[in-house]
C-alpha cells in the first residue's frame, strides 16, 4: 500500500539521516586535521590560534565584505572583482605562501573551508605557519588573509592560486611567467 512504502520510505530516511550523522562524528574535518598538524609541529596554541566561535563569524564576515562586494558565495575566488590566478600543475602552489606575501612573518587570518557547519574555521598565525601547516595536511580550499585585509592569497580544488591585491598579485604573475 501507499502507506507502507511511505513509511518505508520515511523510516529509510530517517535511519540515512541517523547514518550521516555517525558519520559526520567520526571523519576528521579540516580544522581537526589543522589542529592535529599544529600539535604535530609543536605549536602552541596562542602561536597557532583557532579564533572562538563568536569571533570567528565577524572576521570571515568583514574579509568577505572587503574582498567580495556583495553575495555569500562558497567560493569567493569566482566572486573577486580583481585577482590574478596561476595554475599549478603539480597542485603545490601553497609551497609559495612565503614568497608571495610581503612579510612572511606576519599574522594574518587562515580561512579553511570544510564540509560540515559552520563550513569553515578562521585561525591566526604568521604565514611561514600557516604554509608548514598545510604541508601537514590533505588538500583543501583556503584563504591566507593580511589582518588589515590589505592582501589576500587562496588556493582552490582547481590548483590554481589566487591573489588579491597588488602586493601579491604581483609577486604571484612572476611564477606566471617562469
Amino acid at each position: 500500500s501507499d502507506k507502507a512504502t511511505l513509511a518505508r520510505g520515511g523510516l529509510r530516511d530517517t535511519l540515512l539521516q541517523v547514518q550521516v550523522r555517525r558519520l559526520a562524528h567520526t571523519v576528521d574535518t579540516n580544522a581537526d586535521e589543522i589542529k592535529r598538524a599544529t600539535q604535530s609541529l609543536g605549536f602552541s596554541p596562542e602561536r597557532f590560534r583557532r579564533l572562538p566561535v563568536e569571533d570567528a563569524p565577524r572576521v570571515y564576515e568583514s574579509a568577505l565584505r572587503h574582498f567580495v562586494p556583495q553575495g555569500q558565495p562558497r567560493w569567493w575566488w569566482e566572486h573577486f572583482p580583481t585577482s590574478t590566478g596561476v595554475h599549478f600543475t603539480d597542485g603545490d602552489g601553497w609551497r609559495y605562501l612565503t614568497e608571495l606575501v610581503p612579510d612572511a612573518d606576519e599574522r594574518g587570518w587562515f580561512i579553511a573551508e570544510d564540509f560540515v557547519a559552520p563550513e569553515y574555521s578562521v585561525w591566526e598565525a604568521s604565514v611561514r605557519d600557516i604554509q608548514a601547516v598545510i604541508a601537514e595536511c590533505y588538500g583543501f580550499e583556503f584563504y591566507v588573509i593580511q589582518q588589515q585585509f590589505r592582501w589576500l592569497v587562496c588556493e582552490n580544488h582547481h590548483d590554481v592560486v589566487v591573489a588579491v591585491g597588488a602586493e601579491v598579485e604581483d609577486r604571484l604573475r612572476e611564477y606566471d611567467a617562469a
